[in-house]
């Protein structure tokens, strides 16, 4: 079990850095949406020291786009080495290093709750595979983060006072409102309104009972096939990277019981072990005590809780609290006389009725999810979207690297404007006919006209 466990651990690996080196430098490098250096100067006056204290980051030192392709293949060969068995634990030990100084400075694009969870996650693993065999306090560790991961997301639903959830009715709506969607959740949106209200029963039963059942010998296998089977859904119907794929390698971590032998004899071997099973108490008892104080928030100011966050050690988590009931879309569009308009065009987000929803396996394409977000909220909410439309203006090649078509491909547009479309799937007999998978109708303005600037 452990050599599997330690194999899926670099998998996870693999998969967030694949795809952080696909789209790092369109983000926050040189030419990208938020560049380093920029986001520096705004949000902490240049300083490297303010900003290292509150998001601790390598870039925030080494920011050029040469230095993020290194760190994001350098995390990549990690992964490798780290399923190969080669040092894994100094490769565990790299690969958190890496991936969190590119949460440290991936502002509005790295702020997703399996972000964090990976880290928490890579740090727990990190002394398991210090300890070089999976012990009990490493399952209890794996076992109580899992615990808060499932729960959290129950418990957040009901508390969030959405009666859909309350209703049974959520999932009525979740297949169509999640941020990118699949074929998978076409054809699950589909199914009759009773299949959908047992649906969403079920996930909330996984979500507030199966955790409990971790805790018992007897139980934990049906447990674990429950969890299992909540994300398998997951990954049927919507595409959220590589956060179904993480939870699965939790479970892998806690289907064999753990090792029973002694504790090394004293030794390098032995002081190591000792030194992560203290490591994963301490996990234990922050990840905790980071959860409570999402309900204490005067626990949470004594104890400066906050900093856990701030440094990547412990997240707070649950999903989908509250349902969206509609599925807004944002088109940007471009025009070099204000009469004629051309839309720029996503590579992962609909664009018009006929673009079929991509399974993305694994990848996490950042921007597309934040125009997701983004059409929730109003236009001067969202700063990075200003400077997303500054960098079409200006033509950064960071910035066009992210879109799928630029229709100016001979100078830039004068013009710019975002506009609101309210999308709804077709019907299987209507998408069968004209391969239209998507009913779009207009809404309006989201943004006023936008004028290019002086360069």
């Amino acid at each position: 079990m452990f050599s599997k466990f330690r194999i899926g651990v670099g998998l996870i690996y693999l998969m967030a850095f694949v795809s952080v080196a696909l789209q790092i430098t369109g983000l926050v490098g040189e030419t990208g949406i938020l560049p380093i250096e920029l986001v520096k100067r705004v949000a902490f006056h240049g300083s490297v020291t303010q900003a290292m204290s509150e998001s601790p980051s390598l870039f925030w030192i080494f920011s050029s786009n040469s230095a993020l392709n290194t760190a994001a293949y350098g995390g990549v060969l990690a992964s490798f080495l780290m399923i190969l068995g080669v040092f894994p634990c100094l490769m565990a030990g790299i690969a958190w290093v890496l991936y969190a100084s590119f949460v440290g400075v991936g502002a509005d694009f790295f702020q997703f709750q399996w972000d964090i969870l990976l880290l928490e996650f890579g740090l727990i693993s990190f002394f398991i595979l210090m300890a070089k065999r999976m012990t009990r306090w490493g399952q209890i560790a794996i076992g109580a983060l899992l615990f808060r991961v499932i729960w959290m997301s129950g418990v957040v639903k009901l508390l969030s006072g959405d009666w859909h959830w309350w209703a049974g009715t959520a999932l009525e709506y979740h297949f169509l409102t999640q941020p990118l969607p699949h074929i998978g959740g076409f054809l699950f949106h589909h199914l009759p309104a009773f299949i959908l209200f047992l649906m969403t029963m079920g996930v909330l039963g996984l979500e507030l009972v199966l955790p409990f059942l971790l805790f018992f010998k007897r139980t934990r296998l049906i447990a674990l096939l429950g969890i299992i089977l909540l994300m398998v859904m997951i990954g049927l119907t919507g595409n959220y990277g590589y956060f179904n794929w993480l939870v699965l390698v939790m479970v892998v971590g806690l289907w064999d019981p753990p090792v029973s032998d002694p504790p090394p004899a004293p030794s390098q071997e032995g002081s190591l072990y000792w030194v992560a099973t203290v490591g994963l108490v301490t996990m234990l008892v922050l990840g905790g005590l980071y959860d409570l104080g999402r309900f204490y928030p005067g626990l949470s100011s004594r104890l400066k809780l906050d900093t856990l966050g701030q440094c990547h050690v412990a997240g707070r988590y649950g999903l989908f609290a509250v349902m969206t009931t509609e599925r807004n879309e944002l088109r940007i569009e471009g025009s070099r006389d204000g009469d004629t308009w051309y839309p720029y065009q996503f590579r992962f987000k609909p664009n018009r009725a006929i673009d079929f929803p991509y399974w993305t396996v694994f990848h996490m394409p950042r921007l597309d999810w934040q125009m997701w977000f983004a059409a929730l909220s109003q236009f001067d909410q969202q700063g990075w979207l200003h400077y997303f439309i500054d960098g079409l203006f200006r033509e950064k090649p960071g910035v066009l690297s992210l879109i799928d078509k630029n229709p100016f491909t001979s100078g830039a547009p004068e013009f710019i404007r975002v506009s609101v479309d309210r999308y709804e799937f077709s019907s299987i007999n209507h998408y069968i006919k004209t391969h239209e998978i998507w009913v779009i109708t207009p809404i309006g303005d989201y943004s006023p006209i936008l004028i290019r600037p002086n360069l």
